[in-house]
């Protein structure tokens, strides 16, 4: 069978001070059971906000199925609050959230470097554009412009996060 975990919120709060030290799977495992509660309206709306506490810590997270959950959530909220005051501080953290990684990666393709971190990088910067990031739209649309002229300038990786954000 194919079981979610329904947290106490005491125990949520614990795991949440345990974040780093936790093992990847039980990373992802907290943040999908705690999203397809909120999702089947099993559990409040704050305890996806007291999640939000817990990705504060998320910077250096290498696993990109941890940050595609992450950014999914993100855009659900961004969705639910289209006209609303609240999206522009929901953009403001988005952008705290996903920056600090995305400038561990950095623009450019590094030797030796993971599929999950070539492919997580274009996941980052078009979040990023998506969420107002200036710094990110404006190097998206010079990196489109040289890639017009010169398509071999733009790595793979990055192709469709430039040809979004342009």
């Amino acid at each position: 069978g194919f079981y979610r975990v329904l947290y106490a919120p005491a125990l949520l709060d614990e795991l949440i001070a345990q974040w780093s030290a936790l093992p990847d799977g039980a990373r992802f495992k907290l943040l999908a059971d705690t999203s397809a509660f909120v999702q089947a309206d099993r559990i409040p709306l704050a305890s996806q906000f007291r999640k939000f506490r817990m990705l504060r810590g998320l910077g250096a997270e290498p696993r990109r199925a941890l940050w595609h959950l992450v950014l999914g959530d993100l855009k659900r909220f961004d969705q639910l609050g289209m006209a609303g005051p609240a999206r522009t501080s929901l953009h403001r953290f988005a952008v705290g959230l996903i920056e600090p990684r995305f400038l561990q990666l950095s623009w450019d393709e590094r030797a030796g470097e993971s599929v999950e971190d070539l492919q997580l990088r274009g996941e980052l910067a078009q979040a990023l554009s998506e969420y107002g990031d200036v710094a990110v739209i404006e190097e998206g649309r010079a990196r489109f412009a040289r890639f017009v002229s010169d398509p071999s300038s733009l790595p793979v990786s990055l192709v469709d996060a430039v040809l979004h954000i342009a």
